[in-house]
């Protein structure tokens, strides 16, 4: 499963730390990574700080060194899915022109990247937040993905690329779709992330065509 799911480059991307040395930074990232191939595989509530130790390789102490609990994992996961949707949106400033081909564009680097651990985790972990902060951190940080997708289906409507529906619900369709995703996707078959993003996006694109 890992090895699939790792062929898609969607590494931990941590912001350097200047008092942090390069063994503690790429320690770090491996605790992430096996962190969200465990949610991914056994869900994050039954996912423990005990589990990813013995994963890891070395006891729960030496993780708090790292991790000072779940919650704190968790938030790091959905900050690297954050960043990396940020760079998708700098993709499309500099190569989409229409509120459709950004729809496009922004549909299928998202469907890769619930294609790998960190987006597949991502999801159960907003699914099952530890707590009510911890729950409102999670919509705050999906709040500007959400407004952004949204300004494009307005955009596409404004210049006919797209037909004048509901943009609240188109955007829930499209969540909707992607973020189910990792509950089928299977990594032991022929399914290139990147044209399985593409179908499925023309399968939704009959509903948003203008007529």
């Amino acid at each position: 499963m890992a090895e699939k799911l790792n062929s898609i480059n969607l590494r931990p991307t941590l912001k350097r730390n200047p008092g942090k040395n390069i063994n503690y930074i790429k320690k770090k990232q491996q605790i992430l990574q096996v962190a969200a191939e465990l949610i991914l595989k056994k869900g994050f509530s039954s996912t423990s700080m005990n589990d990813i130790a013995s994963q890891l390789g070395f006891n729960k102490a030496a993780l708090y060194h790292y991790c000072r609990n779940k919650e704190e994992i968790a938030l790091e996961i959905e900050q690297i899915n954050l960043e990396h949707v940020k760079r998708i949106f700098g993709e499309i400033n500099e190569k989409c022109d229409s509120g459709l081909d950004k729809l496009r564009h922004f549909y299928i680097s998202y469907a890769k990247m619930m294609a790998t651990p960190f987006g597949a985790a991502g999801v159960q972990i907003v699914a099952q937040p530890i707590s009510d902060e911890f729950a409102q951190r999670s919509k705050l940080l999906f709040k500007e993905t959400d407004d952004t997708i949204r300004g494009y289906i307005k955009q596409g409507q404004i210049d006919g690329s797209l037909a004048k529906l509901d943009v609240r619900w188109c955007d829930f369709v499209l969540f909707g779709t992607l973020h189910w995703m990792p509950h089928w996707y299977l990594e032991q078959g022929n399914m290139d992330p990147e044209k399985l993003g593409e179908e499925m996006f023309n399968v939704m694109l009959r509903g948003l065509l203008p007529r």
